[in-house]
């Protein structure tokens, strides 16, 4: 069996590499009427040693803790996180932080021999601003060694390099992706290597993996997918974009099949109407695209200052109206002299649910807490209504609202401020699809909040 979600106490993974000045964090949500207990264990990258803490959660609490308070000054900088969680998902979010930065993921409770990350960006060399470069993270929890074929595809699906690692038992690997493909990469014109292109991962165990982008001002990760959640749909959203003014937005995607596939791509506002031009993209095997949103369709910008800014989401579907799979992501980005001042990545939606789940929320003076709700449904006559609960860390409703949006509709906000740790709970009479993000209101920090889908 390639893939296996732990029965009963779910372990859900997450990758741990701090640099020095660094922060680890954890925020748990225990969906349970009653309490629970939260184990933390962390894993040195050998797999030799490892540490391990207890957190209780009151029902329908959340904790938000520092990886070092719960397990002492001694965690290890490298290796790896797991938390066994009472809960049949994996309500955990995790960040590393600076005074300087955020990134933060979800963590993973599906193991898989193989895995895509989507996104890989290398820019290196003698350059300030627009140095850019990869790292993959990959945990192996398994009793056994894995050897892990890390496969290096350009956007046209042509690999360009393969290197072969091993992975301890119970360990975790950490590279960069430009000395690993270093003989592979073209060089640019500054002494360094360029890239763009993604990962495919296959290993003779079950593993888990991310991608980090790094940049001197911005970092971003995101969460390998393994190929089977990759699901078949006839309609894939990404629920938010925004660029214009101080904000850009790409658009990422990956052909993962073997088979060529005819897609339609739409950008829309919050009413649903479309944005630019309506976009036909065939993608061969393998074959990946990646463009900024506005370019992508041809979005025609009013020439005032500051520019406008611009929102909405993107429906993908195939164009005989048939079965699809694909993977990818939008990159959100604030920018500041024509560089990367914050970035974060978030996962293309290939499935709509009534119940979703941001494990993180806070407001204050600082720092803001946003989220974006797009609802798929075409049929005239239905409204979606949309109920958003902001849920405290012990439990409490603050605050509750209920929007109806029309077929094709989308909306984002921001979180009320006076919360200071706690999750939003997100439900829908009718299946919707959901961003989350958290950053600094100075806009020198962005980042996801994972919307977790929950039955």
């Amino acid at each position: 069996m390639n893939t296996f979600l732990f029965a009963f106490a779910l372990q859900c993974f997450l990758p741990l590499n701090i640099s020095p000045g660094d922060f680890f964090g954890l925020s748990l949500v225990n969906r349970d009427l009653q309490s629970r207990d939260f184990t933390i264990t962390a894993t040195s990258a050998d797999g030799t040693t490892a540490q391990s803490g207890r957190v209780s959660l009151p029902g329908g609490g959340q904790r938000a803790v520092l990886l070092n308070e719960v397990l002492g000054t001694a965690t290890p900088a490298n290796g790896w996180v797991n938390v066994e969680s009472p809960s049949s998902d994996c309500p955990v979010y995790s960040a590393i932080g600076s005074p300087d930065s955020l990134a933060g993921t979800d963590a993973s409770g599906v193991l898989s021999m193989n895995v895509v990350l989507p996104q890989v960006e290398i820019n290196t060399g003698f350059q300030e601003l627009n140095h850019t470069d990869t790292f993959i993270a990959i945990v192996n929890p398994g009793s056994s060694s894995a050897t892990v074929q890390v496969r290096l595809h350009a956007l046209d699906g042509v690999v360009r390099g393969t290197a072969p690692i091993s992975v301890p038992a119970r360990g975790s690997f950490t590279g960069r992706v430009s000395e690993m493909f270093a003989s592979a990469l073209p060089s640019n014109s500054v002494g360094g290597k360029t890239f763009q292109g993604y990962i495919r991962l296959n290993a003779d165990q079950n593993i888990a993996a991310w991608h980090r982008i790094e940049m001197p001002l911005a970092r971003a990760i995101l969460r390998g997918r393994a190929v089977e959640e990759i699901k078949s749909t006839s309609l894939a959203i990404i629920p938010h974009f925004v660029f214009g003014g101080t904000y850009g937005s790409f658009i990422n995607l990956v052909n993962p099949t073997s088979a060529t596939v005819d897609l339609d791509l739409s950008a829309h506002d919050d009413r649903g109407n479309v944005i630019g031009e309506i976009i036909q993209v065939r993608l061969a095997p393998g074959e990946s695209r990646r463009s900024s949103v506005g370019e992508f369709f041809r979005v025609v910008i009013i020439q005032i200052f500051p520019p406008p800014v611009i929102t909405g989401y993107i429906r993908i579907r195939e164009r005989q109206g048939g079965a699809f799979q694909i993977v990818g992501d939008v990159e959100i980005v604030g920018l500041w002299q024509g560089a990367f001042q914050s970035a974060m990545l978030y996962p293309l939606s290939d499935t709509a649910s009534r119940n979703w789940l941001l494990p993180f929320v806070t407001g204050s003076s600082e720092y803001f807490t946003g989220y974006a709700v797009a609802n798929p449904n075409e049929l005239l006559t239905v409204q979606t209504d949309v109920t958003v609960e902001v849920v405290d860390s012990g439990g409490t409703v603050r605050s509750s609202t209920t929007t109806s949006l029309s077929p094709r509709h989308h909306f984002a906000t921001l979180v009320p401020s006076g919360v200071v740790s706690g999750y939003l709970r997100i439900t829908a009479n009718m299946p919707i699809h959901v961003l989350g993000s958290i950053g600094t209101r100075d806009e020198r920090s962005l980042e996801q909040l994972p919307a977790i889908p929950y039955q």
